[in-house]
């Protein structure tokens, strides 16, 4: 990558928010317009995907949380504290 990806984590945030089943990701999977490409990395906040927005055609880092992140307003607070810093 040449550049940093951006986060644009509120987004899909707020579509993840209504899935209740386990969410498998893999490359090639699309989420919204977003295709994945590769795993980035994970913690206790949730796991980073490197992916392309495919209608700014970019590259940008997509961070999927766990329900238990989800459940919580504190973290999720938290979560888009991050997002905003990050972008």
């Amino acid at each position: 990558m040449n550049a940093p990806p951006q986060f644009l984590a509120i987004e899909l945030f707020k579509s993840l928010l209504s899935l209740t089943t386990t969410l498998v990701i893999s490359h090639g999977t699309n989420l919204s317009h977003f295709e994945v490409l590769e795993k980035l990395g994970e913690g206790g906040m949730g796991v980073v995907y490197k992916a392309r927005d495919l209608r700014l055609d970019r590259l940008v880092a997509i961070k999927v949380l766990p329900e238990q992140v989800i459940a919580s307003p504190e973290r999720q607070a938290r979560f888009e504290q991050e997002a905003k810093a990050a972008s």
